[in-house]
C-alpha cells in the first residue's frame, strides 16, 4: 500500500525555516505561534542548496527546558538535530517510514532533484494514511 503512494502527496509543502542562529526560545515561540511542531534550521547557503539543515521538534525543547538549559542564550544551531537522512518528492511512502525508522526519527526533509529544500514529512502523516487506507478497505 505504502510503495504506491508517494512522500509529494502527504508532505507538508510549506516547511518554516529558520536559520540556525536564532535563540531555541525565539523557535520555541514561532512554533507555539505557527502551531507547529518541527521547524527546519537552515545552516550553510551554497547556490540554491543549504549545506547543513537540521530540525528541532517540540519534544527537543522540552527535552531542553528540563534539562534546565538556557533557552535565551542557546542558539538553535548548536542543539538541532542535524539532518542524517532525506527523502526525495518521489519517493515512496515506505521508503520515507523505513528511513525514518532507521535514523529513529518522526519528521524527514523532503528535497528536490536539486538538493532544495522542498518540504517535511511526518512519521505520523504516514500512519494515519495507512490507518485511513485500512479503514477505507473495511
Amino acid at each position: 500500500m505504502l510503495n504506491s503512494q508517494y512522500v509529494e502527496q502527504i508532505m507538508n509543502p510549506s516547511p518554516v525555516a529558520v536559520f540556525g542562529d536564532i535563540t531555541v526560545n525565539d523557535t520555541l515561540n514561532l512554533m507555539n505561534n505557527i502551531e507547529l511542531d518541527c521547524i527546519v534550521i537552515l545552516k550553510t547557503k551554497h547556490h540554491n542548496c543549504y549545506r547543513k539543515i537540521g530540525l528541532i521538534t517540540r519534544e527537543d525543547i522540552v527535552q531542553f527546558q528540563q534539562e534546565r538549559l538556557d533557552l535565551d542564550r542557546i542558539e538553535v544551531e548548536t542543539v538541532m538535530r542535524e539532518c542524517q537522512s532525506f527523502v526525495w518528492i518521489e519517493d515512496s511512502l515506505d521508503i520515507a517510514k523505513q528511513k525514518m525508522e532507521r535514523a529513529r526519527v518522526n519528521y524527514l526533509v523532503v528535497i528536490g532533484d536539486s538538493g532544495e529544500l522542498i518540504g517535511t514529512i511526518s512519521y505520523s502523516s504516514i500512519l494515519s494514511r495507512l490507518f485511513n487506507f485500512n479503514l477505507d478497505k473495511n
